[in-house]
């Protein structure tokens, strides 16, 4: 192999070293997390992130009828003949 030089041993560089080193305390802190917390701290979780989601729909859903409303307005008026 006379790409290779066995006597000198092959250096990773920094940057990749911190990498590795974070992706394995994050697994290791996922692993530690996914362990102690229940079942019921996940519903919790689960329930955040749908009242989040629920607030935004209503936030855009009060948007979109504010600017219907402003443009019926400003149009002069709804007519609706039954």
């Amino acid at each position: 192999m006379s790409w290779q030089n066995p006597e000198k041993p092959v250096a990773i560089k920094p940057k990749l070293t911190n990498t590795l080193l974070w992706a394995r305390w994050s697994l290791n802190l996922e692993l530690y997390f996914s362990q102690s917390l229940s079942l019921s701290l996940y519903c919790d979780f689960a329930f955040c992130i749908l009242l989040v989601a629920s607030l935004k729909v209503l936030i855009d859903l009060l948007f979109f009828l504010r600017s219907e409303l402003t443009s019926i307005f400003h149009s002069g008026g709804c007519f609706v003949n039954f």
